[in-house]
């Protein structure tokens, strides 16, 4: 049998993770923890793998990813044709399915290490039993010699030994049997502690406090499991722009400033992959005290960290929503403690122009002061049937919504200032033959809404391909304490209308949410533009251009929604994404 080079490849890769020779049995079963030295820094753990292959074989979505044309081709190509009949061998060999030969070989888990004293890893994997483990070497063993024999090449194993055990060497690649524990490293030395804690006991990373306390964390429905020792990994040095505590960029600060402030006392971090059927929930997790946070950034935590997110608003076709705490006008005005001085020079700049702008009003203590620190995104994608002119390519309406600490003293200033914008807006418009923008004024009740609409020309009214523009009508709401800065009069109505809703504080200090299904229909609506722009920019033919969009869209029909959420919990920080997938149809 001719092997391909790339199944070559593969096959050594294969023999190189999972040969070696039985060693001697142990007289009670140790835990991964137990066999790795006192010095690991990063460790990670992977249970119920059988359950995960059989999940991801049998889920309802599987039919719908073979079904692309990429995944048809990719299950027609030699190179899989030739990968199914190893798999065959191989099966031939053990005298069982691939399945149930996986299921022996990770009964107890795969696990993976990283030691800082050698700066190299160790991989790990418990059998159900030493037969099975045996076997499986007997055919690798069988698998890596006929390919070298094949390929005129010596025998590519080469046996050492240690306290009476022997292991396979592969290059730099030295692999063990310790009863139903299958070991590879690259790291002599560090193979030879994991021998000796085998065979002896003694001081191990088990008897690791931070790994014993992040452990108490795990949760039990957690497939993979992960650790890092973050204390040492910044005592080292590695990684110290990470460490720092500085963003340097507004955007970053905003986004991440409070956990980089926690990454400079943590003493560990965890990570959890949670994976069930329709739902895949990842998880990191750090320890957190108050007092970490220093006084620049309060802004991100609040007063004594009891900040928190206002629960969002729902609005129709919404997209995207994110809900943070961030007392911006601190953030404002702590600037030249965050950030480096050339972020400094271009805020300087920034903040002169918008006083300007705002009448002179210093734009952190008056402008961003009058704003309370709680604030959402929304995004919803536009309906555009029955109207004209309709956009060519039709974009989401976005809006900011907050609340004012001063009302009263604020509402006229912003409404001038917003009226003061449509029309610096209708001058650069009519410099650049661009349509101008209308100004209305409506007050319902305890709501005012100050809107724009642009005027189509004669020529532009029944169009259905008409400017980008026409996707814009800029409009801010003031409703009670409730104020809106919107692209849309209807988005910026909409939630005028929802904002009697529950505002109350969430329980995170940032959540956002995606509604990937509906993104999905966004894009759908605009399928034409995107296959021409990639047309345009890939230099794709029509055919390959709509195959490459296709998969996109198709891909996205897979996921419902994702969620985002930064929580404090008590004496901890905790950051969570979690993917729904749609109901297979």
């Amino acid at each position: 049998m001719v092997f391909p080079r790339y199944l070559r490849l593969s096959t050594i890769a294969f023999a190189c993770s999972l040969i070696s020779l039985s060693g001697l049995s142990a007289a009670e079963p140790k835990q991964a923890a137990e066999l790795l030295p006192p010095t690991t820094v990063a460790f990670a753990q992977l249970t119920g793998v059988d359950d995960i292959v059989g999940m991801v074989l049998e889920h309802p979505l599987r039919a719908k990813l073979e079904a692309l044309d990429q995944v048809k081709k990719a299950y027609a190509s030699k190179d899989y044709i030739g990968f199914l009949g190893i798999v065959a061998g191989v099966e031939s060999q053990l005298g069982k399915p691939w399945r149930e030969a996986l299921k022996d070989l990770t009964s107890g888990g795969v696990y993976v290490a990283f030691d800082a004293k050698s700066q190299n890893g160790a991989l790990l994997v418990q059998a159900a039993d030493e037969e099975s483990l045996e076997k499986l070497i007997v055919t690798v063993r069988f698998l890596a010699r006929a390919n070298a024999t094949q390929n005129g090449n010596e025998d590519p194993i080469k046996i050492g030994e240690y306290r009476g055990i022997q292991a396979y060497r592969i290059d730099q690649t030295r692999l063990v049997q310790l009863g139903t524990w299958l070991v590879v490293t690259n790291e002599p030395e560090l193979g030879k502690q994991i021998i000796d804690n085998y065979l002896d006991g003694g001081k191990s990373f088990a008897s690791n406090k931070k790994f014993q306390q992040a452990r108490e964390s795990r949760p039990q429905e957690a497939k993979l499991w992960a650790y890092v020792d973050i204390e040492t990994v910044r005592n080292l040095g590695v990684a110290d722009q990470l460490y720092s505590g500085r963003a340097d960029n507004p955007v970053v600060e905003m986004l991440a400033g409070g956990l980089l402030s926690n990454l400079q006392k943590t003493p560990f971090l965890t990570f959890a992959l949670e994976v069930e059927s329709q739902r895949i929930t990842a998880t990191l997790q750090t320890p957190h005290e108050q007092d970490w946070t220093p006084e620049e950034r309060e802004y991100y935590f609040g007063p004594e960290g009891k900040g928190r997110a206002p629960k969002l608003l729902e609005v129709e076709n919404q997209l995207f929503a994110l809900s943070t705490y961030r007392d911006f006008s601190q953030m404002w005005l702590r600037a030249g403690d965050l950030f480096d001085e050339a972020a400094n020079d271009e805020l300087a700049k920034a903040d002169s122009n918008l006083s300007t702008f705002f009448s002179g009003k210093d734009f952190g203590e008056d402008i961003l002061g009058a704003l309370q620190p709680g604030v959402q995104l929304i995004v919803a994608q536009q309906t555009f049937e029955g109207v004209l002119p309709r956009p060519a390519i039709q974009l989401p309406s976005f809006a900011i919504v907050g609340r004012l600490r001063d009302r009263e003293n604020l509402q006229r200033d912003l409404r001038r200032v917003f009226q003061n914008l449509v029309g610096f807006i209708n001058v650069l418009g009519a410099m650049n033959g661009q349509p101008q923008l209308d100004l209305d004024m409506q007050r319902k009740g305890d709501t005012l809404i100050v809107s724009s609409q642009y005027a189509a020309e004669d020529d532009e009214k029944e169009s259905t391909k008409a400017r980008i523009n026409f996707n814009f009508s800029p409009s801010i709401v003031f409703h009670n304490d409730v104020f809106v800065v919107s692209s849309t009069t209807t988005l910026a109505n909409e939630i005028a209308e929802r904002s009697n809703a529950d505002l109350s504080d969430s329980a995170d200090n940032t959540l956002a949410h995606a509604n990937i299904g509906a993104i999905g229909k966004a894009l759908e609506a605009n399928k034409e533009h995107l296959i021409a722009q990639n047309m345009l920019e890939d230099g794709n033919t029509r055919e390959e251009a709509e195959a490459q969009i296709g998969v996109v869209l198709s891909l996205l029909q897979i996921v419902d929604d994702v969620t985002v959420r930064l929580s404090p919990v008590e004496k901890a920080l905790r950051l969570s994404l979690q993917v729904r997938l749609s109901e297979a149809k």
